[in-house]
């Protein structure tokens, strides 16, 4: 009735060119250890401290013309960084600039607004222990349409539907005209030791001359910037897309699939320059037969080549910025690539760690990075169902057919009367499955007591979320919440999230929360609130499949379980935003 599956097919888009971690390389953003340098024995530059992830304010209109517009973003820069510290503990943003802004309306601004706006910004991430990088140049979706005094508006569903080339094609008649763009903030900058690196261009066009043309010469003036500032000496290295190329000092690896063993071939293949991972994953979107590189799988991954670190097989160590953005907002890259325009909320979110309200998108995933980024393992259980090496290719599940129960073992001394408990699930054939908490240990779903949370009635037309009592045989439900209401509904064709927080005699269940829910007055709220749990109070946590057996061996699966102390929900208060969703 219980099985681990093993799903390996890969991604649809081909490669560009824990578990509980134990932290192998914890650093303080406070001092010289952050300085880049050369190791004995190992890549020139050092950046194997990052821990990182791309940052655009969630309210911004998905691109990196927001910078013209500083004001109107600081305040949610202070509250959006200040969360993402305490949830994820990252020390790295990377960050995007645009000729656009260094232009200004006038086009004889010169990095005027753009200068003051990147200081201020600056001396915020300084304030929430962040370094960052920034970016001059991406070939990446809008060719055209680019405005500072017009903002894009998004389209739902449209993934990066208002993110802009940097330069526009209208810009592109000189490469010499960017001269200036890349030299003066370089030279503006050099000596600002918050800067771990400086980025000429993202992904840019294959066989456009000129993109090729352009990283070249700017890779010169940027390299030549930092030399001539260093009086001879360079304190930061300069990168620059596709992976190994003449005009990066370290590999620049972006990589959406989860081929992990292709993974580690990319990451190692020039072990002078080192790598960093500056695009790494992204979820297994629902309607894909395959992971796209999602962040626990990624962990497993990493440790596991940390853990081995340096060898034959991992000659050095490496950072990571990963995902492809921190803030789930009006970027709209919480859909698919491929999604189609007006497309419904997805279930979860395809990229983005953290919703506007300072909720994270998954909270075992938050716990999972701040083991890698701060070495503190805060799990009450955990399980990725993952194996424990970094050679895999593919997602693994726990797969439980109707009637079956897997139990969450709980660290020693914990017991069910406070807790966080999340999983995602994916309903395949079975009319239902979910958490159960306060349970006893036996093995059985029929004989066992406890409170149980999850999916039911999912092939009607109104499938639901139910809180139910359950003694031996006695099914009692305390609340139920119609998953047809929800733009995202509840699917069968990928995960979906379920949360239950306990604390004393409250219950709350979360389930597939979206962006919406997070721009309301008062955030993420539960869809079941229940007050009365007196019973059972030093019980466990199991896994339930609930239904009929299959005649065909379907059953339901469990992505992961993930159990923490309740306080882990910390959220700030917020003030009002503005979006288009």
């Amino acid at each position: 009735q219980v099985r681990v599956c093993f799903f390996s097919t890969m991604a649809a888009r081909p490669p560009l060119p824990l578990l509980v971690l134990v932290a192998t390389h914890v650093l303080s953003l406070g001092g010289a250890v952050l300085e880049a340098g050369r190791e004995e024995s190992g890549p020139q530059w050092d950046l194997s401290w990052i821990a990182g992830v791309e940052y655009t304010p969630a309210a911004a209109p998905g691109n990196s013309l927001w910078w013209w517009r500083w004001s109107e973003f600081a305040a949610d820069v202070e509250s959006e960084l200040a969360d993402t510290s305490r949830h994820f503990g990252f020390n790295h943003l990377r960050m995007f600039l645009h000729p656009l802004v260094y232009n200004g309306e006038s086009g004889h601004d010169e990095g005027r607004v753009m200068y003051q706006a990147m200081s201020s910004f600056l001396d915020v991430v300084e304030k929430h222990g962040f370094k960052v990088s920034f970016n001059f140049f991406d070939d990446c979706f809008n060719r055209a349409g680019a405005d500072l005094q017009t903002p894009c508006v998004p389209v739902k569903g449209r993934h990066n539907g208002c993110w802009m080339t940097s330069p526009q094609d209208v810009q592109r008649t000189s490469v010499d005209r960017f001269k200036g763009y890349v030299e003066n903030t370089i030279t503006r900058f050099a000596d600002d030791r918050r800067i771990a690196f400086w980025e000429i261009y993202n992904e840019p066009r294959f066989g456009d001359s000129f993109s090729s043309e352009l990283r070249s010469v700017a890779f010169g003036w940027a390299t030549a910037a930092l030399l001539k500032a260093g009086h001879g000496t360079q304190f930061v290295p300069v990168l620059s897309c596709w992976d190994d190329n003449n005009n990066t000092q370290v590999v620049e690896m972006h990589r959406y699939d989860s081929n992990f063993t292709g993974w580690t071939a990319q990451v190692y293949q020039n072990p002078m320059k080192g790598t960093l991972i500056t695009e790494g994953g992204s979820r297994w979107y629902q309607g894909y037969s395959s992971d796209s590189g999602s962040p626990l799988a990624l962990m497993r991954w990493f440790h596991s080549l940390r853990s081995i670190t340096p060898s034959d097989v991992a000659p050095f160590k490496f950072g990571m910025v990963t995902n492809w953005e921190l803030m789930v907002g009006s970027s709209n890259t919480r859909w698919h690539w491929n999604a189609p325009d007006g497309a419904p909320e997805p279930v979860i979110p395809w990229d983005g760690y953290m919703f506007p309200d300072g909720s994270p998108v998954s909270y075992t995933e938050a716990a999972a990075i701040r083991n890698w980024t701060r070495g503190v393992d805060e799990f009450l259980a955990f399980d990725d169902f993952l194996p424990e090496t970094s050679n895999f290719v593919g997602d693994s599940y726990l797969c439980l057919e109707a009637g079956a129960v897997h139990v969450v073992a709980l660290k020693v001394g914990t017991d069910g009367s406070s807790l966080l408990a999340e999983t995602t699930v994916w309903l395949n054939g079975t009319s239902g499955g979910g958490i159960l908490v306060r349970t006893s240990q036996v093995a059985n779903s029929t004989t066992r007591s406890g409170y149980f949370a999850g999916f039911r009635n999912f092939t009607s037309a109104a499938p639901l979320l139910v809180l139910e009592r359950w003694e031996g045989k006695s099914r009692e439900v305390l609340a139920k919440f119609e998953m047809s209401s929800l733009d995202c509904g509840l699917t069968d064709a990928g995960w979906n999230m379920l949360r239950l927080v306990v604390e004393g005699s409250k219950i709350e269940v979360y389930a597939n929360p979206v962006l919406p829910d997070a721009l309301k007055p008062q955030g993420i709220m539960p869809r079941i609130v229940w007050n009365g749990a007196t019973e059972w109070m030093n019980g466990g946590v199991a896994l339930v499949a609930i239904g009929t057996p299959s005649s065909t061996g379907s059953c339901t699966r469990f992505d992961y379980i993930g159990a923490l102390k309740p306080d882990v929900m910390f959220r700030q208060e917020h003030g009002s935003r503005t979006f288009v969703v």
